[in-house]
């Protein structure tokens, strides 16, 4: 005996192969663009976050160096000749002079800035060669307290050294430019000190980005006016 629910069970229609493999994959492709979309953005956040990174490093960087260079003393005494002779013994800073910018004596030559800073230290601000962070290229300063002496920070032994930039961010590129007055009694003499540099960073953290900048610096030093 055949009943009505029968008849209607009989009469409805089921989903056929085809059918099945076209929602699959209508389904998967929907999957696949959502999936791309949320990659996107993941990644430039990603970028986002590292290119944050290196700006807020660079600004760290130009706020150490600057606040060193912006305070450094007017060479008077030539104590720190000695110092600068052990990276580049053409460009030290001459007398009555603040900045210098030479290249250091190691191969490869690579750009360096001199002076001394208001604490009497001789200070070197060098790009150097990291053979421990497979040979990239870190920002290095050297610093010597001489003490009054023209001869204590020509000892290796007395010179402290430590690099500035971190072994995820190499850099590209750096050079420097220094003005100084010519001499104490030229009218030149009232015209501060200046020196310039640019830097270009590249991270190796996710998609490695890129960032350049660049720096002006006047000195500041009373004894100039």
């Amino acid at each position: 005996m055949i009943t009505v629910g029968a008849i209607k069970q009989q009469g409805r229609k089921a989903f056929t192969m085809i059918e099945l493999l076209i929602g699959i994959a209508i389904f998967s492709v929907v999957i696949l663009i959502a999936l791309e979309s949320f990659m996107k953005v993941i990644n430039y956040n990603r970028k986002a976050a590292q290119n944050q990174g290196i700006q807020d490093h660079s600004e760290f960087i130009f706020q150490l160096i600057s606040r060193e260079l912006r305070t450094a003393k007017i060479n008077y005494t030539d104590n720190c000749k000695s110092f600068y002779n052990l990276f580049d013994s053409a460009n030290v800073v001459g007398p009555n002079q603040v900045y210098s910018v030479g290249s250091t004596s190691i191969t490869p030559a690579l750009p360096v800035i001199f002076f001394e800073n208001a604490n009497s230290e001789c200070v070197a601000i060098a790009l150097r060669v990291d053979a421990s962070a497979s040979n990239i290229k870190r920002l290095k300063v050297s610093r010597c307290a001489h003490g009054g002496s023209a001869v204590t920070c020509g000892l290796l032994a007395n010179v402290r050294e430590a690099y500035i930039t971190p072994q995820d961010i190499e850099v590209l590129k750096f050079t420097a430019s220094a003005t100084n007055f010519s001499n104490l009694s030229s009218a030149d003499r009232h015209r501060p000190a200046t020196l310039s540099y640019y830097i270009k960073l590249r991270s190796f953290i996710w998609q490695p980005p890129e960032m350049e900048f660049t720096n002006f610096i006047t000195a500041r030093n009373g004894e100039q006016f």
